[in-house]
């Protein structure tokens, strides 16, 4: 037995201690395992005596089981034991677990009751078990052999070092590699939206190495490069649709934008000719626009400062400084006579409902007012603190717009009379509903018009003027807002960002502002006596109408074969556009 326990010390890695080793085989020696009692078997037998003979015959035939052998273990044997005990832990402790793992088996063979020295032994091999484990793991360079050997080690101790850390940032690394791999099959086959979408997934796995091969960027630029070029290609196909319809503006604002973002190129070596084209049918539209004829000159009581067409285009509304506003056919009948009252009140605007059954007024009394086109009959009266300027209805019918020089602009329910909304400025001398409801504008005596949202009251721009701005119109497509100012100018704006699109300028004040019907074109009113007709994208102009005094207001009809103007001339000049014919 004693040399099985220095064969199994130094077999099993012949690292404990020599010292302790030695000393614990030295002392086995001296004390052999074997108990006394098992040595008396060897020892020579008393002899007989009659006693024992006779005491013999009675018991010859039973036989007494010999004691269990055990270790019988002296002080310096334990102290042996408990030296190889101490190493084995500290060499447990300290991972050296080829040490552990000898000192365990040598004290387990010759003591399997040693303390806890079998748990010991397992628990050393257990963590050379893991050792080996995490080591291999370790030095593994096969992100999914590692990933699995990480799986290994964090299955058999969940907690063992830092192997989670190490599990999850292979897995981590492995998504990464994975990711760069599908950009690069993904670019090969020219899907450059799911390259750079897997661009977005790497920059957050990998934020400061998100594209290290320049892929990702690549992918981008040919992404930007396709949508360029797709962009292009729907302005030229909406190009070449709106001339074979004849919309030559439309066209020519199509190929404008195709050349602005870079389409002269070999895929639209055209657009140029095509663009030249669309110019002249343009100009020659806006030419036509110039023969048109005066069809009718209406005469009314007093210098007339606003008009309107109904809804079919076969009536005209005219406000005037007589009290009252007219409501007159197209060869000038007057059909109703809508009296506000009061001493020399001037109407300084009309218009009617988009369903053409109502007509609202703005007078120098202080009100707004609804009238019933039918029969003239007054419907309701609205009142501000000073003269009232300018009256709108919503697109729906449903609510009315009012601008005063009471400083507030408000929007009232246009059937029972409440007041919705208001809104604080200067002086406000006229307001317009966009085509959606959902915003309205205002000009104002402090040189600004506004466009505020019509529900909140919230002012969205600011545009200026170099003095008094007297009229606002939304263009058909609510995309422009066209403003007229005592500056001498009318000017067209992009409604959403207030960039001035398109000056127009007169010797004189600026007094009233309209679009037509489809957009293309903007009239205007002016103090210089003259109503005009202008082309909305290039300012050519197209019509003048002269008048012998100041013209107050202009007004197309809405199907747009018509265009009036009025004045302090007391006349109503009604134009027949003949390119709608």
């Amino acid at each position: 037995m004693h040399e099985e326990i220095r064969r199994l010390a130094d077999d099993d890695s012949k690292l404990v201690s020599a010292a302790a080793t030695d000393r614990l085989q030295s002392v086995l020696l001296q004390h052999p395992s074997e108990r006394p009692d098992q040595q008396s078997s060897a020892q020579p037998t008393s002899p007989p005596n009659a006693t024992a003979g006779l005491r013999d015959h009675s018991t010859a035939s039973k036989q007494v089981p010999a004691p269990t052998p055990g270790p019988v273990i002296d002080a310096e044997a334990s102290a042996a034991l408990e030296e190889l005990y101490t190493q084995g832990l500290a060499a447990l402790y300290t991972d050296r677990w080829d040490e552990a793992i000898g000192a365990f088996r040598a004290i387990v063979a010759r003591d399997r009751g040693y303390k806890s020295s079998q748990a010991k032994l397992e628990q050393a091999r257990r963590g050379q078990h893991l050792s080996s484990l995490y080591a291999t793991a370790a030095a593994t360079e096969d992100l999914k052999t590692a990933i699995e050997r990480w799986e290994a080690v964090v299955a058999a101790d969940s907690d063992y070092r830092d192997a989670p850390t190490r599990l999850a940032q292979a897995r981590h690394d492995q998504a990464i590699a994975q990711l760069r791999t599908e950009a690069a099959e993904l670019y090969r086959a020219n899907q450059w939206q799911a390259v750079v979408s897997v661009g977005e997934r790497l920059r957050q796995l990998a934020p400061d190495t998100p594209d290290p091969d320049g892929l990702i960027a690549s992918a981008q630029t040919q992404l930007n490069n396709a949508k360029r070029d797709q962009t292009l290609a729907g302005f030229y196909r909406q190009a070449v649709h709106h001339m074979e319809a004849g919309k030559w503006r439309l066209a020519l604002e199509s190929l404008t934008e195709l050349h602005r973002i870079g389409g002269i190129g070999s895929s639209f070596k055209d657009s140029l000719e095509l663009a030249a084209r669309a110019h002249r049918e343009l100009t020659r539209t806006v030419a036509a626009i110039g023969r048109a004829r005066l069809s009718t000159t209406i005469a009314v009581p007093k210098a007339a400062t606003a008009v309107a067409f109904n809804t079919g285009g076969t009536q005209l509304a005219v406000a005037h400084q007589a009290k009252s506003a007219l409501i007159v056919d197209l060869s000038g009948v007057e059909q109703h006579r809508l009296r506000h009252g009061g001493w020399m009140t001037w109407i300084w605007d009309v218009v009617y409902s988009p369903d053409g059954r109502f007509v609202a007024t703005a007078g120098e009394d202080k009100t707004a007012r609804i009238w019933d086109t039918a029969t003239g009959t007054e419907l309701l009266q609205i009142t501000h603190g000073d003269q009232v300027r300018g009256v709108a209805f919503s697109p729906d019918g449903q609510r009315l717009a009012t601008a005063s020089i009471d400083k507030t602009a408000r929007i009232w329910d246009a059937t029972t009379g409440t007041e919705l909304l208001r809104i604080a400025q200067d002086q406000a001398l006229g307001v317009a509903f966009s085509p959606d409801g959902r915003f309205v504008a205002t000009a104002s005596a402090d040189k600004t018009a506004r466009i505020w949202h019509a529900t909140t009251g919230t002012e969205l721009l600011q545009i200026t003027h170099g003095d008094q701005v007297r009229g606002v119109a939304f263009s058909p497509d609510g995309q422009r807002l066209a403003t007229a100012s005592i500056d001498k100018t009318a000017r067209i704006w992009d409604a959403t960002t207030g960039t001035e699109l398109l000056q127009i300028t007169h010797s004189d004040q600026v007094r009233g502002v309209a679009f037509s019907p489809d957009g293309r074109f903007v009239a205007t009113a002016s103090a210089d006596k003259t109503a005009r007709i202008w082309d909305a994208t290039t300012g050519t102009e197209g019509l003048r109408g002269t008048h012998t005094s100041v013209v107050w207001g202009v007004a197309f009809s809405p199907d747009g074969r018509y265009f009036a103007s009025c004045g302090d001339d007391r006349t109503v000049q009604l134009w027949h556009l003949r390119e709608d014919e």
